[in-house]
């Protein structure tokens, strides 16, 4: 179904490269640091390294050897540590960033090009459809049944509608409908952009640096008051000067806790470890600290903290309600009825056809059992639950091609879909319940037909209701 019937030239491909040079790629920019050295000095900001260090000189001069060494030897284990597990994260960070290469479609001197999303600049025509990650802000120029997901930006888990003349954000997703789009803003200009740009803000000391700093300073002036009072004391009683200093420098550095910073990074180095078991890169050691020392999390009624997934757990065929076992995404599980078990349910399978070809969304294996959803939340729900029954939508729609689509809209509140089969066309539809039981003659159950009762129908909106 196209958007126009007149195919839009957009910008010439050498309009398109004189913005690309007035405006630069269309990417986020970071401050440019050479990351070896920032990670390595990043190390020497802590007040208890400085007086191990200083506490490893005195004991040089004074000639105490083993001292200067198992000093020296802790403060260059507790720099090497902290730069080798926060370098590991940075670079792990820049992989990421390499990994992820999107492509969008574009209208260039008068036709559909694939380009790289850097190379879009403002002025560009976007054709999105369902699934399409949206590269940069734009302005919505024409669109059908258009759903935009938001929530990365706003918190808000629904997907947001968008009409003609409306915007759409950089690193949002099109979760339903298609349209055209003219870019206004690319890079650090998107309000993606301004998000970077305050995130790249210096960080100031985490609560553990704060408690570190504290307490190096204080034990400093504690053995320097200390120190000064043994050597006080001593010339006032006779000793020689240089005695004196030898015993009070000796005294000072004897209170230095070497074995803290140890401890600490180890502690901390351990914790960088676990959380990346977990799939989470931490680039700063002492965030570890920072995340283990948060004792109450705040959300607001949108639930922005959950993993945004959908999945079907009940669901309604004349006289029975039906439990689904089994979360998220994957299309695995069992129909559990009156307490039992069963892998498949064949007096669903009507219903579980029309559930995924009745369906823009996609459900994809990206290996090690791990399951890519494109499109709507529960779109993608209905297509997992006809997966649980063993229904396959790529299977389907080889079997039973689209030939027609009438879209959701909030008016009709139904989505209609019409396939080719061997006899003709089979035509599915879902939506608003009220909706679809309104146009029902009749319904099936346990493979035979029946003619729609208003007692079969009230049922069915009881149970609605109940859900």
């Amino acid at each position: 179904m196209p958007i126009k019937k007149n195919i839009p030239q957009g910008l010439s491909s050498n309009e398109a490269t004189a913005l690309l040079e007035r405006h630069g790629f269309n990417e986020l920019s970071q401050k440019k640091e050479h990351v070896v050295l920032v990670v390595f000095f990043r190390q020497f900001k802590s007040v208890i390294v400085w007086i191990l260090a200083i506490a490893a000189a005195i004991s040089y001069g004074l000639g105490e050897t083993v001292n200067f060494w198992v000093t020296a030897c802790i403060v260059g284990f507790v720099i090497l540590m902290g730069f080798l597990q926060e370098f590991k994260a940075e670079k792990a960070m820049e992989a990421l960033k390499r990994i992820v290469q999107p492509m969008t479609t574009v209208f260039r001197d008068g036709r559909l090009h694939n380009l790289h999303a850097k190379l879009v600049v403002p002025g560009d025509l976007l054709s999105l459809e369902t699934g399409d990650s949206i590269p940069a802000d734009a302005t919505v120029t024409e669109s059908v049944a258009l759903k935009t997901d938001e929530s990365m930006l706003t918190g808000e888990s629904a997907p947001v509608k968008k009409e003609p003349h409306t915007p759409v954000f950089a690193g949002t997703r099109i979760v339903q409908g298609r349209c055209m789009a003219l870019v206004t803003a690319t890079g650090m200009g998107t309000e993606l952009g301004k998000i970077a740009t305050l995130i790249q803000q210096e960080e100031g000391p985490t609560p553990l640096q704060k408690k570190m700093d504290r307490l190096g300073k204080n034990l400093a002036l504690i053995a320097l008051g200390a120190s000064a009072l043994i050597f006080a004391l001593g010339v006032f009683r006779g000793a020689s000067l240089f005695n004196m200093l030898v015993v009070a420098l000796a005294l000072a550095v004897a209170a230095v806790p070497e074995g803290l910073p140890l401890t600490m990074t180890l502690s901390l180095s351990f914790g960088m470890r676990k959380m990346a078991e977990k799939n989470a890169i931490i680039r700063r050691m002492m965030a570890v600290e920072t995340l283990g020392s948060t004792t109450v999390i705040c959300s607001d009624k949108t639930g922005t903290l959950t993993k945004n997934e959908m999945t079907v757990q009940r669901f309604y065929i004349p006289g029975q309600t039906i439990e689904v076992t089994g979360a998220g995404y994957k299309p695995e599980g069992l129909f559990r009825i009156d307490g039992k078990s069963q892998k498949k349910f064949p007096a669903a399978t009507t219903l579980f056809k029309v559930v995924a070809l009745c369906n823009n969304s996609g459900l994809s294996e990206s290996g090690k059992g791990r399951y890519e959803p494109v499109g709507d939340p529960t779109e993608v729900a209905l297509l997992t639950l006809a997966g649980k029954a063993g229904i396959r939508k790529e299977v389907l729609d080889r079997q039973h091609p689209r030939v027609e689509e009438i879209l959701f809209t909030s008016d009709r509140k139904l989505m209609t879909t019409i396939h080719k089969r061997e006899d003709g066309f089979w035509i599915a539809t879902k939506g608003a319940p009220e909706e679809v039981l309104s146009r029902c003659s009749f319904y099936e159950k346990e493979g035979t037909i029946h003619r729609m009762t208003p007692a079969t129908l009230e049922a069915a909106m009881a149970a609605n209701r109940e859900f």
